[in-house]
C-alpha cells in the first residue's frame, strides 16, 4: 500500500478531532503551527514548526510529499494558506480567492450587494479616512474588515465612543479597513454546511447566544437550533443562495445570520468548520463532522443522515458567574456535562472569543428543559 501523507494547516484544540479522525483513516498527517507545543504537535506524524500564514513554505513541503489533500478546522489564517496551497496543486479546495472572499468582511460586502443578499447597511473606511459622523445613524457596529472571534468588534452608541472603537478596530485590521454597520435586531443562528464537487448540504442549523456586551462576544451555541419549518425552509433557501454566490465547491462553512423583521439577513460567511461545532454535532445529531470533511477533500460525496437528536450546548466562560454555573454543574450532574478543557478563573479583560478561560459541552435529551442550562449562568 502506497503511504498517502494529508496536510492540516493550523494545530489547536480546535483542530485535534480533525487530526485524530484523519489519523484513524489511515494517513500520514502533516502539521503546521509557529507553536512547537499546541496540541496537535504530539500526535502528527510530522510536525512542521512553520506559522500557518507562510503558504509559501507550506507549498514547498507539499512540493516533496504530494499530499492527497490540505485542510483546516475553525481557523481563517489557516483556511486561507490550505485554500492557495491546494489551488496550486490542483486538490480539492475552494479558491483562493473564495478564502479571501469569505475572510475579508469588504469583499463580502461587494459580493451580499452583487447577488442581492440581505445583509446589515454599512459604510467602508480606510485608515487616514474622514468619517463623516453627520451621517451615522447611533448605535452602529464598528469592526475590522479581516479578522474573526470577535476581534475589535464594537458597538457603538454615541459620537464619544466613536474614536475608541474606530482606533481599536483599525489596531486589529490587517488591512487597515474597517466598516460601521447598522445594528441588526434578531436571534441570531449559524448554519453548518459541507460541500463536494459544489454540491451543498446543510449539517446543522444553531442557535447562538451572545454575552450581551459591546464587543458582541458568542459565549454559547446550541445545536439544533429551534427553528419553526417555515422558518427552516427559508433559512435553507437563503444558505444555498450564499454559497452559490460565494463560488463554495469543497469542504465546510460557517455562516452566521439574523432573523430580523425583515427577514433573515447574513452577518457574514466563512469557508471552513466553525469552532466547537464538530463536537457539538456528535453530541446533538449523532454526525462525525469531521468525517465529512475528509470526505469532501477527498473529492467524495459526504453522507449527512442524523443519527440521534439530542440538545448539545457549549458554553465558553469569561466571567466569574459563567465559571461558578460551571462549578455547580460538575458538583450536582456531571453526567450532563460530556467534556471541558476549563482553567482556573482569573478576571482578565475579555475583548474577544479568543479570551476564553475554557469551554464545556452539555448533552441532554431534547425531552428535558434546555433553558435551564442556557440561562443558568446569565
Amino acid at each position: 500500500m502506497q503511504y498517502k501523507h494529508y496536510f492540516i494547516v493550523a494545530g489547536s484544540t480546535l483542530q485535534y478531532n480533525f487530526v485524530q479522525e484523519v489519523k484513524k483513516a489511515g494517513f500520514i498527517v502533516h502539521v503546521f503551527d509557529y507553536d512547537p507545543n499546541c496540541k496537535c504537535a504530539k500526535i502528527a506524524d510530522f510536525f512542521h514548526c512553520i506559522s500557518i500564514d507562510e503558504k509559501e513554505e507550506i507549498l514547498k513541503i507539499a512540493n516533496i510529499y504530494k499530499p492527497v489533500a490540505i485542510q483546516t478546522v475553525a481557523c481563517e489564517v489557516g483556511n486561507i494558506s490550505a485554500c492557495w496551497v491546494g489551488e496550486k496543486l490542483g486538490l480539492n479546495n475552494n479558491s483562493y480567492e473564495t478564502a479571501l472572499n469569505t475572510t475579508d468582511k469588504s469583499k463580502m460586502k461587494d459580493i451580499f450587494t452583487e447577488h442581492n443578499i440581505a445583509n446589515a447597511k454599512y459604510k467602508k473606511f480606510n485608515k487616514g479616512e474622514m468619517i463623516d459622523v453627520s451621517n451615522i445613524n447611533f448605535p452602529v457596529v464598528v469592526k475590522p474588515s479581516d479578522r474573526s472571534a470577535g476581534r475589535g468588534v464594537t458597538l457603538v452608541k454615541n459620537e464619544l465612543e466613536l474614536k475608541q472603537a474606530v482606533e481599536m478596530a483599525y489596531k486589529e485590521s490587517y488591512s487597515k479597513t474597517i466598516l460601521i454597520e447598522e445594528v441588526m435586531i434578531g436571534a441570531q443562528y449559524s448554519i453548518e454546511t459541507i460541500t463536494s464537487n459544489g454540491k451543498h448540504q446543510i449539517v446543522a442549523f444553531t442557535e447562538e447566544y451572545l454575552d450581551g456586551t459591546e464587543n458582541f462576544i458568542e459565549n454559547q451555541q446550541m445545536i439544533p437550533a429551534r427553528l419553526k419549518p417555515q422558518e427552516a425552509e427559508k433559512l435553507e433557501t437563503f444558505i444555498y443562495k450564499i454559497l452559490n454566490a460565494f463560488q463554495i465547491k469543497f469542504g465546510c462553512c460557517h455562516i452566521e445570520v439574523k432573523n430580523t423583521e425583515q427577514g433573515f439577513k447574513i452577518i457574514e460567511i466563512a469557508s471552513r468548520m466553525g469552532g466547537w461545532r464538530d463536537v457539538l454535532v456528535k453530541y446533538a445529531l449523532g454526525i462525525n463532522y469531521n468525517k465529512l470533511l475528509l470526505d469532501a477533500s477527498l473529492g467524495l460525496t459526504p453522507q449527512v443522515e442524523h443519527q440521534s437528536s439530542n440538545y448539545a450546548l457549549v458554553k465558553m466562560i469569561f466571567t466569574k458567574k459563567e465559571y461558578d454555573f460551571y462549578v455547580k454543574l460538575k458538583q450536582e450532574c456531571p453526567e450532563k456535562i460530556v467534556h471541558d478543557e476549563v482553567t482556573q478563573y482569573n478576571d482578565e479583560q475579555t475583548k474577544c472569543l479568543a479570551d476564553a478561560k475554557g469551554f464545556y459541552y452539555i448533552s441532554i435529551p431534547q425531552s428535558e428543559n434546555i433553558d435551564y442550562y442556557i440561562k443558568g449562568s446569565i
